[in-house]
């Protein structure tokens, strides 16, 4: 080599003086000396030895702190993870989130926020936000590309620059890009075993560790990423760019393709194909939980039957990865050997009864090209857009059989089955819905106006997620954009967890989202919401017919905003709701020229925003949540859709969580604080039972809220309300009887009460309290006086199963017989109640009345009842 080689590139003269294999086994043994022994695969199981593997918080916080590091130096980073397949034994990488190349940042914030959902992420660089260009030789079993690599650096001048000596043993020489030129990702325009990765690809960061502790090492006498980052980072050769640049010629190209047969390469192509829908199938197998090992061995078996069954793969060879698969995910320890064995076979000869669909075919002989399967309904190939072609000519037929086959199950099956189908078509649970959806949709005429439903559907987080986490992050989400207490934010995140699993359930409680005036945030929630919930269906007004066709075909989440405007005035659409808080609530209606009786259900999530309060039903069949207007002081973010990715991983995670529990969930029996009675317990019992499949300190906070909620609630329908007062009367009168003229004045002299300006502004009349007690089975009737008048009134006693059913703080009496009504014939004036009440003070500052024990609730229920509308019905 020349000195100049020398001077410029010491990794040249260091490294590469003596043969590669030498120089392989001594940098891996550094490198592996300093990480910790390289992974090994057990001899029967075939998966990472348990000592082998390291899980520490070092871990985490040296890939971190590499994360933290470069986005200081300005390098874009976002969070990668690198696992291992357990079939191959090899290891692979790929960006954790979504768009990573735009949300790649230099933000210590958010890369921290990053870092707490994925503990065990590694920095990726974004390589077209930093301008750089990486040169990747690489040792996997197949060429040699440092070798290669070193064979053009003995012919070349490399300028010294940043470079890491991977975990596999390659290395990346990292470079500016050229002036002049944007190079992307390319492979084969260098030697093989060297690649290109520029403007649309990434790497991961020099100084990350792989989780058996394997780290890519930054070369100690070279320049270090982060400090020269990016003027003292040297650029790309030109003598590399122009090896990069250089096109094929055709007479190349048909050399390439030359003296094979169009069979030939077919076939090459299809078991390539084979082998690698194979080697991800059972990686997926190995890493399936428990509740669905066995379903997916069986799918698995069949997929790779039907390639079986083409000669694209060997029988035995399938069977015996399937089953090391189930070993590794136990399902072999748990289910036993002849059972799983059974399972594959099953499968194994249902595919070889369908074998597979040819795969796209080509005019001609033709130099090797992806297959174009179902993901391109998607737009997605390897993260690059496409364009979208029809739905009829690219979907190979056995695909198209397969959504053809969905669109004849009924809904039930259906969902039983999605999930095994997406995962066998390749493509994500959502993008399944929507194909099988159009497949059998009845075409909107061109003439109809309005748009057809829309209904988002989130794709599963590919790893486990932690509950508790993921609980604190979506109630910090909603707090950072409405004025909210951190009890009502845990309680809308409760709820969204509920949504994503409601079927688990037989209670779905609304959401009732209410405030004192306009601009409270009430509409800033619902949209928050429609992107943490389901199939959200967002609507500011609506009627009964919609809603119910809607839920019957979709079952959305329905966000009803500027409820004041319209639900007041709509019998039908209460009911509607009220009937979707139980499942199995449904409607009866005809339909067609014949009028056949039709159900349609009615139960699915919902959350209900207006000013004022829910009706009563409505209000008894929800987890409140009020919204006060923002002071000054209180900073919360403007929302802007175009800006809540955030909330969309948010959704996935929660959209994971929910399929892994939802067994428990629907299992559940969680015990209910003894303050919650009734519906109230209803409402809350899918919450609490989310909490305790999270766990941690989730069902004790929980609960607690719950109890809280029910004490401020404390049931505070007008009936229920206009009950306590009369109890608060007797209590004050000290008397086991009271007429109704006196009942009445009683209650018009009540200034924090609606009975003052009951109807049309004026007070409440005699009819119209008798009206209300008559649905307690009280009614008035002659009563005898100390100074023996006989008025219409009633006694006490009526009042007795009343008070012990809806006040809580009777809640422990138990009336003494059995009585309604107002007792009977005239009562003598020494008659005593037969239950004892306590003697109470005025009515005015007593502790122990009912009026007080509404006001204890302080000023958040006194704005409840300040905003009750009566109606001209007598509040029924």
């Amino acid at each position: 080599m020349s000195g100049e080689l020398k001077r410029v590139c010491p990794l040249v003269i260091q490294n590469w003086a003596s043969d590669v294999p030498d120089f392989s086994d001594g940098f891996a043994a550094k490198n592996n000396a300093a990480a910790g022994q390289q992974p090994s695969l057990t001899a029967e199981k075939g998966t990472l030895a348990a000592d082998n593997v390291v899980h520490s918080e070092t871990f985490e916080a040296d890939n971190l702190s590499t994360a933290i590091e470069l986005a200081s130096a300005g390098v874009a980073v976002f969070p990668a993870r690198i696992s291992l397949n357990t079939a191959s034994g090899k290891w692979q990488k790929k960006p954790i989130i979504s768009q990573w190349q735009e949300r790649a940042t230099t933000d210590h914030k958010r890369i921290r926020y990053w870092w707490r959902l994925f503990p065990d992420a590694v920095a990726g660089i974004e390589l077209g936000q930093a301008g750089l260009v990486v040169i990747d030789a690489d040792r996997h079993g197949g060429p040699d590309g440092v070798a290669a690599f070193q064979l053009l650096a003995t012919q070349f001048i490399l300028p010294v620059g940043p470079v890491t000596m991977t975990a596999g043993g390659g290395f990346h020489f990292i470079f500016r890009q050229p002036i002049g030129s944007l190079l992307g990702n390319r492979r084969g325009s260098l030697p093989e075993g060297v690649d290109v990765r520029g403007a649309g690809g990434w790497i991961v960061a020099p100084g990350s560790k792989r989780p058996d502790g394997s780290k890519w090492q930054p070369l100690a006498d070279h320049p270090q990423l982060a400090e020269v980052f990016p003027d003292g980072v040297p650029r790309l050769p030109q003598w590399v760019v122009d090896l990069i640049q250089k096109r094929p010629t055709k007479t190349t190209l048909a050399a390439e393709c030359a003296g094979a047969s169009f069979t030939t390469k077919a076939q090459s192509r299809e078991t390539k194909y084979a082998l690698s829908a194979l080697n991800g199938s059972v990686a997926d197998l190995a890493a399936a939980g428990v509740g669905s090992r066995n379903n997916e061995a069986n799918a698995v078996a069949y997929r790779m039957g039907r390639m079986v069954a083409r000669g694209w793969l060997d029988r035995a060879e399938v069977f015996g990865a399937i089953l090391q698969a189930c070993d590794t995910n136990k399902l072999v320890a748990d289910d036993g050997i002849d059972v799983v064995k059974a399972t594959i076979e099953s499968g194994l000869t249902a595919g070889l009864g369908n074998p597979h669909g040819d795969l796209p075919g080509r005019s001609g002989p033709q130099p090797p090209v992806s297959p174009t399967d179902i993901r391109s309904q998607l737009k997605l190939v390897e993260g690059e857009r496409i364009s979208q072609p029809t739905l009829s000519s690219s979907i190979p037929k056995s695909d198209e059989d397969e959504i053809s086959r969905l669109t004849v199950l009924s809904d039930l099956d259906y969902h039983r089955q999605r999930l095994v189908s997406a995962k066998g078509l390749g493509i994500p649970l959502a993008s399944l819905d929507k194909l099988v959806k159009a497949a059998k949709a009845i075409p909107i005429e061109k003439s109809g106006q309005g748009r057809a439903l829309e209904l988002r559907e989130y794709e599963p987080w590919p790893i486990q997620v932690d509950g508790s986490a993921l609980l604190d992050e979506m109630v910090g989400a909603v707090r950072s954009y409405v004025v909210l207490s951190a009890n009502e934010a845990t309680a809308v995140a409760l709820w969204v967890m509920l949504c994503h699993a409601f079927d688990a359930f037989n209670i779905s409680p609304r959401l009732a989202i209410t405030s004192p005036e306009k601009q409270c945030g009430k509409t800033t929630l619902l949209d928050v919401l429609s992107c943490l919930v389901p199939r959200p269906l967002l609507t500011a007004n609506t009627s009964a017919s919609p809603i119910f066709r809607a839920i019957e075909l979709s079952r959305p989440t329905l966000l009803i905003d500027e409820a004041d405007t319209f639900l007041n005035n709509s019998d039908e659409l209460r009911g509607i709701l009220n009937s979707g808080h139980r499942k199995g609530g449904s409607v009866l209606r005809v339909v067609g020229d014949q009028h056949e009786p039709r159900m349609f259900s009615t139960w699915t999530p919902a959350a209900i925003a207006m000013i004022g309060k829910l009706p009563d039903t409505l209000e008894d069949r929800s987890i409140s949540v009020r919204l006060r207007r923002r002071r000054g002081d209180e900073i919360v973010h403007r929302f802007r859709p175009d800006r809540a990715d955030h909330l969309e991983q948010i959704a996935r995670m929660a959209t994971r969580w929910a399929e892994d529990h939802f067994q428990r969930l629907a299992n559940s029996e969680p015990s209910i604080p003894e303050a919650l009675h009734n519906r109230a317990a209803d409402n809350w019992r899918a919450l609490i039972a989310v909490a305790d499949a999270v766990g941690g300190d989730w069902p004790k906070h929980a609960r607690h809220i719950a109890e809280e909620a029910a004490a401020a609630k404390n049931d505070q329908s007008k009936r229920v309300l206009l009950l306590g007062d009369i109890r608060a009367a007797f209590d004050a009168a000290d008397t086991d009887r009271l007429s109704t003229e006196e009942l009445v004045e009683h209650l018009i002299g009540q200034e924090d009460r609606p009975w003052a300006e009951w109807s049309s502004g004026k007070p409440i009349s005699k009819a119209a309290l008798s009206r209300m007690l008559s649905q307690f089975k009280i009614y008035s009737g002659s009563i005898r006086l100390p100074d023996d008048r006989t008025p219409k009134g009633f006694y006490r006693r009526a009042f007795d199963d009343a008070f012990a059913r809806y006040l809580p703080q009777d809640a422990a009496t138990t009336p003494q017989g059995k009585s309604q009504g107002y007792s009977g014939d005239l009562q003598g004036a020494t008659s005593v109640s037969s239950v004892a009440h306590p003697k109470a003070p005025q009515l005015n500052g007593s502790q122990e009345s009912g009026v007080v024990a509404f006001r204890a609730l302080g000023a958040q229920t006194d704005e409840v009842l300040q905003q009750e509308h009566v109606s001209k019905e007598g509040g029924e």
